[in-house]
């Protein structure tokens, strides 16, 4: 593994995500794209993986929300125009960059990854699903969504939406499936009293 290549790529990502209007979003901030980068570590050390495709994990994670410093709605394709140019401005092989621009695309809802690594950063991407913060994130991408993409629900519509996201979704890695998806229903069970909470007050 290359870590002077990771060093780089996440100064460079970091920056661009500090000084852009990524800033200002609530959610796809550069903490988030930190979280997504020790996530795909520890679900590829769980998955065995070799270094090489630990690399390609990270440098995906780094670069995936990039192209949220142009445009928010379908920003992987800028994603990875941002990374095949760093990296091939380093010599990066051609065959890890393809891999890299595979990984950022699989990101893109609804996922549908084709290869482990393309799992990997998925199950990565949408962690915090299953994160005892879940609620907390969940409100600051509702508050995103209300200003980037103009949704705007009621609180039992927004709990309804996400209790059928959570339902319907489906970690693709072993380590998502033994370890996430039970922590991901106890996000929904929270997801259900809440809704009964907010269509009661909504009565009232």
């Amino acid at each position: 593994m290359n870590t002077t290549l990771i060093s780089k790529a996440k100064e460079y990502c970091l920056d661009l995500l500090t000084n852009s209007k990524c800033k200002s979003l609530p959610f796809h901030s550069y903490k988030h794209t930190l979280e997504v980068f020790e996530n795909v570590q520890v679900i590829g050390k769980y998955e065995n993986l070799n270094e090489t495709d630990l690399e390609i994990l990270m440098l995906a994670a780094l670069f995936h929300d990039t192209g949220m410093s142009i445009e928010f709605d379908k920003h992987e394709n800028m994603s990875a125009k941002y990374a095949h140019d760093f990296l091939r401005n380093l010599n990066f092989s051609n065959k890890k960059i393809v891999a890299v621009i595979n990984c950022i695309k699989a990101t893109v809802m609804p996922q549908n990854p084709k290869t482990l690594l393309e799992s990997i950063i998925c199950d990565a991407d949408l962690l915090h699903l299953a994160s005892k913060e879940y609620l907390l994130k969940n409100k600051l991408l509702r508050s995103e969504w209300s200003v980037y993409a103009g949704l705007r629900l009621t609180d039992e519509e927004w709990c309804q939406l996400n209790i059928d996201f959570l339902t319907n979704h489906k970690y693709h890695t072993q380590y998502g499936k033994r370890v996430l998806e039970e922590l991901k229903k106890q996000n929904i069970r929270l997801l259900k009293n809440l809704k009964v909470k907010s269509s009661l007050q909504e009565k009232s």
